[in-house]
This record gives C-alpha cells, structure tokens and sequence, in this order.
C-alpha cells in the first residue's frame, strides 16, 4: 500500500490518482504495457522485412503478378457464386449449385486457371515486353468484364425473383390465401456471389495493374 503525495490518504500499489482528492501521483504510475506482443511484434517485422526482399529482389510488376495469379487460381477453385435455399422441385436439377466454382463451368471455367497461372508467371517465363503487357492487359481486361457480367446477371436473377415472390405474395393476400408462403416456390431463394468470386476480382485486377506498369515502361 502506498498514500497520496497531498491528502495521504491510503492508495492502492501503482495507482495514478487519488481517490480522495484527485492528485496525480508522480511516481507511481503504472507502466503501460505495450499493445502488440513482443513476439508477434518481431514475427511482423520479419515478415515486413521478407516482403520488402522479395519486392526489392523481383520488382513491384513481378511480385504483384505472383499474388494476383495466386489469388485468381483459388478463387476459381472456391465456389465464386451461390444459390441457397432451393425448393424440392429444383434440388435434383442443381444438386451442387451452392458449390458453383469455375471448374464446374466446364471448358471456360478451365481456360481461366490456366490463364490465371499464364498470366502470373508471364513476366518470369517470357521476356517483359510492350507486347506482352498489352496482351497481359487484354486477357486481364476479358476475364475482370466477365466477371462484372456474371455479377449482374446473378443480381439481376435475385432482384426478379424478389420482385416475383412480392407480386405473388400481394396476389395470395388478396385471395386469402395464408398459406402461399409454404407453396411459393421462389420464396427465400438466395443468389449472390461468394468468396471466389473476390478473389478473382482482386487477383485479376492485380494482375491487370502489373501488366498495366509493365506496358507504361
């Protein structure tokens, strides 16, 4: 126990102010610890220290060519779109819908991993060039469009069948009918895009800015 410098009144070990009469006691502060681990400190500056090497060592275009290839590779691997909720009628039709990556598309879902792992190793395998990055900036500028176009299609679908499940749900209420919820069979059907999809946005519009750099050169 300790007391204070003013008043003395007792204080508790390491207290900053009074109690009693609010006085700071100098001295007797506490020592702050520090916010960040000192090991979790260290692992992040070796980390930082690594990155800054391997940028340093490849160049801005090469390393981001790496990380946008990778991203765009798992991404076409984890499911980019999804459709929850599907009513009984439609299950044995879209058995693994929920699922839908890029590799279940068939020929183009496959024409995108290779022209993911193309692209991010472009710059290693091929001479840099003002050719190669136009045509990098081209394939990159296909792939994100796409991509948009799938989005919009899938909101688009999301929002008709909203608007359908409203009108039919207006139409059962002016006909008494409680029960349309359980027979609507479009009512709580989810669309969206999912976890794959990002990553193949940021990925390719990683790649896109390396080979955007690279052409500006």
């Amino acid at each position: 126990m300790s007391e204070c410098s003013s008043c003395h009144t007792a204080l508790p070990e390491g207290a900053a102010f009074c109690a009693s009469c609010g006085r700071s006691q100098a001295g007797s502060a506490a020592v702050a610890k520090p916010l960040i681990n000192p090991e979790a400190q260290r692992a992040y500056a070796a980390t930082a220290q690594a990155a800054h090497g391997l940028v340093s060592t490849l160049g801005i275009e090469k390393t981001l060519c790496l990380i946008g290839g990778a991203l765009a590779v798992i991404g076409s691997l984890v499911p980019a779109f999804y459709l929850s909720n599907l009513p009984p009628t439609a299950q044995p039709y879209m058995p693994a819908i929920g699922t839908l990556n890029l590799l279940r598309l068939g020929a183009p879902g496959v024409v995108i991993i290779l022209l993911s792992i193309f692209l991010g190793l472009g710059l290693f395998v091929f001479r840099p060039s003002r050719a190669l990055a136009i045509a990098g900036v081209g394939l990159c500028a296909i792939v994100l469009t796409e991509l948009l176009n799938y989005w919009l299609l899938i909101s688009g679908v999301s929002n008709a069948m909203a608007t359908v499940t409203a009108l039919a749900q207006q139409a059962a209420a002016m006909a008494n009918n409680p029960n349309f919820n359980a027979a609507n069979p479009f009512a709580m059907v989810g669309f969206g895009p999912g976890a794959g999809f990002y990553l193949l946005l940021v990925g390719y519009g990683l790649l896109f800015y390396a080979y955007a750099r690279t052409a500006g050169q």
